[in-house]
């Protein structure tokens, strides 16, 4: 007979049905320790009731492989397999081989097979990830053969690469000395990682990162960057190295492989044996598992002097003396933390640093010598050994040394008074809000279970309980149990982390001309190791260069298992709502009995200057405290104690009528706390407290100067590019507005803006004058006049209660009755549609060109064509080829309009003629075959699918698709367009795209780099007039 499992639901103890396996010999339901299938040993299984799964961990007899399968009804399946690979050097050999093994096998021998999946596969992911002692490979999909097609390609990367005996390959993914390409012109440096790193190497954020891990771990594989450090990469890094480690550490006997979802774990078992045919255990022992090879031993380190590192900032740029960094750290443990300790680090972390009014931020931001919390804040414990670390940024530089006291009087004021019991409700209850949604975003839920149960694996050896990172009940239930009995929990935490001396002061300070001399060092080193390499390594690249520019042997392309586009279904798969009044409601989305709520105003009239700082507004909306009623801490408390959350946003979308915006305030909670939720969002919405709260509102706006620059310019570069790129298309109308809208909201004026306020904030004389007009902003965004809609999800809470949520929510305001503006390119101060941002702190470069197609063109085979450009021509063109570490294609069906950009580019000029030459490439008939073509639109189909989207973004693509007015049926024909597109008709697209006249080009960079490439005029940050 059939077997049937149930057990309660991770939310609200409602039952949750897994799928009836059969009732064969290695039916999951029967399959116990000591049994044998596949040639596996099962070494353990078990029920997770916290999340609703069953979990197994099998061993390979004969190669020792791991398997674990986290069995349940999910859809979106994943498949993984994870090495150890603890770093010995700085040449990011790890990180590079994480590259290199997805450029070809013995069984899928194409140049590229990763990029092929990429594009032709319907996969919800597709990547890898090197960690700073293991690398993983990560794949998911909704559908099963899709996801054995990923899985095969995969595996036989791993443990059948190409790059082990192909030499040249290591010249793209890690580096080379690129001739070049022009008369006159010198040699550079190139590779992916090696510029990845490059634009890592940028960012004071991740120099501050990388510097904690070093001083904290002197004596272990910790203290170098697996990812691979820019100045030791060309010197440390070579073939032999590669080979050497890929031996030593990709033995299948090494790795832990994963499968999660509602798939059958005997077929799964017998695939993966399949694989590890012909593998015996390996000889020499890893010893991954050892405590003490791969474990920091705690010890006395607070007498070492502050571990320093700079990085390039122009003293031109605001508030130069007052951008250091400064963190105090502690390595927590010399044993793995238990999930026990786990949950109450989380708690802690919560109770602590959550928010803002949380008391040790408090203390710190109220000291005045910092602006905003330091990079890592908090606990990450996704190493063997946790890291407890807290501080500062914008610190002035004659205040560095004294954040180090100020942290520890800081920690020893609040364990000596205690702390606040409504706070720790509060902080346990947002804690476990979290652990039972389990909300991971655009991450599918299997990638993140695999990311976090394969390190333990890993770490532990295959006798290890890897079940234990995913329960949380019980420790939950013992620390409510702890706190009610009185038990000074997290007053204990403070004086352990007082206690503990293996504690360092890390400080990241701006140097001047930092960059210039990162620089010249550059081509010094260029110029050594050219020398060092001679002829071998000339001939090395030259048979790279001659391998990225042959042709892949279509009977090679043809072994890459692929879904087929007559398999592709023609309906397309919509978001059921039921649309009344002001309420669309989505009562067929699962949310395991939770409830999500969004109120969305429509602020289509701002003016251009209420557009730059409505962020603001939406980010503070929650920070301010109420008139007359709760303080800021209260209204964290109110809100961790009865929601999952809190938070505003913004849309733009290109509407029929024009560009349209609205903002949203976003929350979720429990069944029960409905009513309580509206009236959260009605009080924040009608009574924030613009006025009273001052410092609150300069700490809000120096928080999101910060984030910019760090954040958005050069986190997001690309992303900046291509928006400042849309905004500078020369037509005007409604496809340009919306274009402009974001731009105004998120680009350089939203950061001119920012400083502009700050500067208002900070003089007594004009703080008000700030306030007020923020304060003018949020009224005229939000009042009843202004109100649209509620957009909810869940089978519960009825249609009525929506109603009434509605009412809460609907309150008399200031009504704004003035027409939805246009907002032109001249508003924005942009100064044409070619120009550069110059950025000083950017090593490693972002470019953008974005142009607009004619009304009447095909949306479905424009989006295909999209793909083509992106995955087919740029891939080579500017990755492979030009070693940018990313490249891509877009095309928005609302606004007609195709988007390029290029991602920690080395190359300007060379860059930007690969974009203008996208359309001629679609036009050439030996670019493309129509098996090429169909391929792309699998994956765009792929694209479109929504149902392993978590309940928030399905309202967010709801809401799009409503503020647009886009109906069903153009989705439908938008489909159908894709599914029918020819290579004639993406040949007609790219005529369309050469002889277009509306496009624009914006490239970020450094000064000298932009100079250089003839880049004028070039537009700087900060608004000298």
């Amino acid at each position: 007979m059939a077997h049937e499992v149930t057990t309660s639901a991770p939310c609200l103890g409602r039952s949750a049905t897994y799928r009836r396996f059969s009732s064969g010999k290695n039916s999951p339901a029967r399959l116990e320790v000591g049994d044998h299938i596949h040639g596996f040993t099962v070494v353990q299984s078990s029920t997770v009731p916290d999340i609703s799964a069953r979990l197994f961990v099998l061993e390979h007899d004969q190669s020792g492989a791991r398997l674990i399968a986290l069995s349940n009804s999910d859809a979106n399946k994943s498949f993984g397999a994870a090495f150890p690979t603890p770093p010995e050097d700085n040449s990011g050999v790890a990180h590079v081989l994480e590259h290199s093994v997805l450029c070809g096998s013995r069984s899928y021998p194409t140049k590229d097979p990763f990029a092929t999946l990429l594009q032709s596969s319907h996969q919800t992911f597709l990547n890898a990830l090197t960690y700073p002692d293991r690398t993983c490979y990560p794949v998911a999909s909704c559908n099963s053969q899709d996801l054995y097609n990923l899985a095969e390609v995969y595996i036989d990367s791993l443990l059948h690469p190409k790059v082990v005996d192909d030499d040249y390959i290591i010249r793209q993914e890690g580096w080379r000395v690129q001739p070049g390409g022009a008369e006159g012109e010198s040699p550079t440096l190139q590779g992916v990682v090696y510029n990845e790193m490059k634009g890592v190497y940028s960012s004071a954020d991740m120099l501050h990162y990388r510097m904690m891990s070093r001083a904290l771990n002197p004596d272990n594989c910790y203290r170098f960057d697996s990812g691979g450090d820019p100045q030791y990469i060309p010197k440390e890094l070579s073939q032999n190295r590669l080979v050497s480690f890929y031996k030593t550490h990709y033995h299948p006997g090494r790795a832990v492989f994963w499968f999660y979802g509602d798939g059958d774990i005997d077929e799964q078992a017998a695939w993966l044996a399949g694989k590890l045919a012909g593998y015996e255990r390996p000889v020499d022992a890893l010893e991954f598992d050892s405590k003490e090879k791969y474990m920091q031993p705690l010890r006395d380190l607070t007498g070492q002097p502050p571990h320093r590192v700079t990085f390039d900032y122009d003293p031109k740029m605001p508030d130069f003396d007052s951008k250091s960094q400064v963190s105090v750290s502690w390595l927590l443990n010399d044993e793995r933390l238990t999930s026990d300790d786990r949950i109450r680090y989380a708690v802690f972390d919560s109770l602590m640093l959550g928010r803002t009014s949380s008391p040790l931020a408090r203390k710190l931001l109220d000291s005045g010598l910092g602006k905003s919390l330091a990079i890592g804040s908090g606990t990450q414990d996704d190493l063997r050994q946790a890291i407890f670390s807290v501080g500062l940024k914008d610190v002035k530089t004659d205040d560095e040394e004294k954040i180090g006291e100020l942290v520890t009087r800081s920690l020893q004021e609040i364990r000596d008074a205690g702390v606040d019991a409504l706070d720790v409700q509060a902080a346990v209850n947002s804690v476990e809000f979290k652990l039972r949604e389990f909300n991971t975003g655009r991450l599918p839920r299997g990638v993140a279970w695999f990311l976090t149960v394969a390190p333990e694996s890993l770490y532990n050896g295959s006798n290890h309980d890897v079940s234990e990172v995913m329960r949380f009940e019980a420790p939950l239930r013992r620390l409510k149990n702890d706190l009610a009995a009185g038990k000074p929990v997290f007053e204990d935490i403070i004086d352990s982390v007082l206690k503990n001396k293996h504690c360092v002061t890390v400080v990241t300070s701006p140097e001047e001309g930092k960059g210039e001399r990162l620089r010249q060092r550059e081509r010094e080193l260029m110029e050594e190791v050219r020398q060092e390499g001679g002829e071998e390594l000339a001939d090395q690249t030259k048979r790279m260069m001659a391998w990225q520019n042959s042709e892949d042997i279509p009977e090679d392309i043809g072994r890459i298992p692929m879904l087929r586009k007559a398999d592709m279904p023609r309906e397309e798969n919509e978001i059921h709502s039921d649309e009344s009044g002001d309420v669309l409601w989505h009562p067929e989305v699962r949310t395991q009995g939770l409830v999500y709520a969004d109120a969305v105003f429509d602020a289509t009239t701002l003016s251009v200057e209420d557009q730059t700082r409505l962020p603001v507004v939406m980010k503070a909306l929650t920070e301010l405290g109420l008139q007359e009623g709760d303080s800021v801490q209260e209204l964290h408390r109110r809100i961790e104690t009865n929601t999952g959350g809190l938070a505003g946003g913004i849309v733009n979308v290109a509407a029929t009528e024009g560009g349209r915006t609205a903002v949203v305030v976003r929350g979720r909670c429990l069944l029960e706390k409905t009513d309580t939720l509206a009236g959260l969002m009605s009080d924040i919405v009608n009574s924030c407290d613009w006025l009273g709260n001052r410092q609150r509102l300069v700490e809000v706006v120096d928080q999101m100067c910060s984030s910019w620059e760090q954040s958005m310019l050069i986190g997001a570069g690309h992303q900046l590019a291509l928006s400042a790129a849309y905004a500078s298309l020369p037509a005007e109308g409604r496809v340009h507005d919306a274009n402009r809208r974001d731009y105004a909201q998120s680009g350089l004026p939203h950061y001119r803006e920012l400083l502009r306020l700050r500067g208002l904030l900070r003089s007594d004389d004009t703080w008000e004058e700030a306030a007020k007009a923020l304060k003018a902003t949020a009224d005229h965004a939000m009042n009843r006049s202004t109100f649209s809609i509620v957009s909810a999800a869940g089978p519960e809470p009825s249609r009525e209660t929506w109603e009434a949520f509605r009412e809460r929510l609907a309150v008399p305001g200031s009504a704004r009755t003035a027409s939805p503006l246009m907002i032109s390119a001249e508003s924005l101060c942009i100064p044409g549609g070619f120009y550069g941002i110059a950025a000083p702190s950017v090593q490693i470069g972002y470019n953008s060109r974005a142009l607009t197609v004619p009304e009447d063109t095909d949306v479905g085979t424009a989006i295909v064509a999209a793909q083509l450009v992106s995955m087919n021509y740029m891939w080579q063109q500017i990755r492979m080829q030009g070693g940018a570490y990313g490249a891509s294609c877009q095309f928005n069906h609302r606004s007609k309009t195709f988007g390029m950009t290029t991602y920690r580019d080395p190359h300007v000029r060379r860059s930007l003629e690969v974009m203008r030459d996208a359309g001629k490439w679609l036009q050439d008939p030996s670019s493309l075959d129509p098996s090429t073509v169909d391929q792309a639109a699998v994956g765009v189909i792929g694209q479109l699918e929504i149902g392993h989207l978590m309940p928030d973004e399905v309202l967010r693509v709801s809401l799009t698709r409503w503020l647009a007015g886009e109906s069903p049926e153009e989705r439908q024909a938008r489909r159908v367009g894709i599914l029918e597109a020819t290579r004639e008709g993406i040949q007609k697209i790219g005529q369309r795209i050469c002889e277009t006249e509306s496009s624009a080009e914006v490239c970020i960079a450094n000064e000298t780099v932009l100079t250089e490439a003839g880049i004028s005029p070039l537009l700087p940050l900060v608004n000298d007039a």
